[in-house]
């Protein structure tokens, strides 16, 4: 069993060192996915192009404030069946959402499992919703009788819609060491669009929706890692009824981790990059559309030092999110975001069923667009703890120091829970 946590532990800081390298490398940013293995082009994202506009000074912040507690994602990826979700006020029209659940079923000793996964999120960048059932099949777990050296399993998953034109399907290759999972993974969305459509649209013969890439996680107690490398090759929609076609393209790449560094000490962090090329060109000459192509790329870094002192849990981060869009034939928009934050939690307040903590943070957004801003923000969480940490909900208040003493002052809010059974 040690000598599994071991090899898992080099394995996932090989693959972390060269995924750094490849963020590097590249020069080419996206921003933060759940469940980014089973991602693929959706009809949602044909139907409408990422707009710029639609991101003020404040939005990285309020995304980097409604983000669920990082220890939560340690027990998403240990436990069989987790639900966890948060939904934060963006503004006046919209929320900022995320909701999953992971149920996991060993059907025959090792050797079947069933999953299903659910996945909603949305902001003002993207909006997926995912309902996974898997059949993990492993038949090496087990060989003459004794464990295997070598927990290789074949994974087949899908998910099915009203329309079957919607229906997508993936496999994977996946090795599963102890607390740890690598897999090789294709996804086909909409994979039987063409043959059961109810429209007339369609994909382009060599140029259907598709994803391949590398995922894997590994923890041990507090201490976790997630990586992912996905690439989504060129599509092309066609919409005769429109004359005009969409066509996408998409890269991405991520790492996760908390890593306890010494006693009550972790530095925690993310890093993704992602790359989408996406337009639409017009099939008609006589009916011409005006064509429109753009290029998001986006960088999102984060970096925590939590520790417990005295009593008190103190957090320091710092965030840096990049943004940068290039339409056709205009000039790039590049959008940056600094956030250096603190968080300080008071001694929590125990009880047999119930325990209660509060936690007031301190948020600075060094904003740079078309000119540059700084805004300020004060957070407060109320978090409530059930049967010594089953289930946790956490109520978020956010206030802007800049409008502090006028009618603005109010931010918004957020609530967010989690629970393993």
């Amino acid at each position: 069993m040690a000598m599994g946590r071991l090899c898992a532990g080099k394995v996932g800081f090989t693959l972390m060192w060269l995924t750094l390298v490849w963020l590097t490398l590249s020069g080419q940013a996206l921003a933060f996915e759940a469940l980014p293995q089973f991602r693929g082009l959706t009809p949602h994202q044909a139907r409408s192009l990422d707009r710029p506009e639609a991101l003020d000074s404040e939005y990285s912040s309020d995304h980097l404030t409604y983000q669920k507690p990082l220890e939560w994602e340690r027990l998403w990826l240990s436990q069989d069946i987790v639900f966890d979700l948060s939904t934060g006020s963006l503004d006046g029209r919209h929320f900022q959402t995320e909701d999953r659940l992971k149920l996991q079923q060993s059907l025959y000793l090792d050797l079947l499992d069933f999953r299903f996964t659910y996945l909603s999120q949305s902001d003002l960048e993207e909006r997926v919703e995912h309902h996974v059932m898997e059949l993990l099949f492993s038949p090496f777990q087990l060989w003459g009788g004794h464990q295997a050296l070598a927990p290789l399993g074949i994974s087949l998953y899908g998910e099915t819609a009203l329309y079957k034109a919607e229906n997508n399907f993936g496999l994977a290759l996946v090795y599963r060491p102890p607390q740890a999972e690598h897999r090789l993974f294709a996804n086909f969305p909409q994979f039987a669009h063409n043959k059961r459509h109810t429209d007339v649209d369609f994909f382009d013969d060599g140029a259907e929706a598709r994803a391949y890439g590398l995922y894997g996680h590994w923890w041990h107690r507090q201490n976790f890692l997630r990586y992912t490398l996905r690439y989504e090759p060129r599509a092309r929609w066609i919409f005769p009824q429109d004359s005009e076609e969409y066509h996408y393209l998409r890269q991405h790449a991520s790492l996760w981790w908390q890593w306890e560094v010494k006693e009550s000490t972790f530095w925690a962090g993310r890093a993704q990059v992602d790359s989408k090329q996406e337009g639409r060109d017009s099939l008609d000459e006589s009916t011409p559309i005006d064509s429109e192509s753009i290029t998001r790329r986006r960088l999102l870094l984060q970096s925590q030092l939590r520790h417990w002192w005295r009593g008190l849990e103190w957090t320091w981060g710092l965030s840096y999110y990049e943004r940068r869009w290039r339409p056709l034939l205009n000039p790039d928009i590049l959008q940056r975001d600094l956030m250096p934050h603190f968080w300080l939690a008071l001694p929590e307040k125990s009880g047999s069923v119930l325990s209660q903590t509060w936690s007031f943070g301190l948020e600075m957004t060094h904003h740079r667009r078309n000119s540059l801003a700084n805004e300020y923000r004060l957070n407060i969480k109320y978090a409530l703890d059930f049967h010594q940490g089953q289930s946790e909900m956490n109520f978020l208040f956010t206030f802007d120091l800049d409008e502090f003493g006028t009618e603005r002052t109010w931010e918004g809010g957020a609530i967010q829970f989690r629970s393993y059974f």
